[in-house]
């Protein structure tokens, strides 16, 4: 008599494979996640660069500038400084005729409070985008 041979899987091989899949799945997540906060910071780097260039146009074109403007999520401007996501401070020198206007725009994180495990000096408002910007004026022509 003859034995018939056993075309299925063993057990132990569906609980490696599914192993396997979990493993590579969870990487894979992973993946999509750093994905996703690379492809944020990048929307707030370009953002707070498109902000600091529209001020310094503003600056060149009309000779006024925000001393600080405040930011929501979703880069609206708002008046609050405490519900404020990002920022931008802009500090004005005269320096040999011309005008320079310094454009920072940082993350608005000092008025959260530190989550456990956070170390105060890795909360400090991380700057998104630094300018200078430099005009002449009255005399100088321009």
């Amino acid at each position: 008599m003859r034995k018939k041979k056993n075309g299925g899987y063993a057990l132990i091989e569906i609980i490696l494979s599914i192993g396997v899949l979990a493993i590579v799945s969870m990487t894979v997540l992973q993946m999509f996640t750093l994905a996703s906060d690379i492809q944020k910071r990048a929307r707030d780097v370009d953002m707070a660069a498109l902000e600091a260039q529209t001020e310094a146009e503003w600056f060149h074109v009309h000779g006024i500038y925000a001393g600080a403007t405040y930011y929501d999520d979703n880069w609206n401007i708002i008046f609050d400084k405490v519900a404020a996501k990002y920022e931008m401070i802009c500090e004005k020198r005269v320096e040999g005729g011309l005008e320079y206007l310094s454009i920072t725009v940082r993350r608005s994180e000092e008025n959260k409070p530190l989550t456990f495990g956070e170390k105060e000096e890795n909360v400090k408002s991380p700057v998104l985008f630094k300018m200078e910007s430099a005009v002449a004026r009255g005399g100088a022509g321009g």
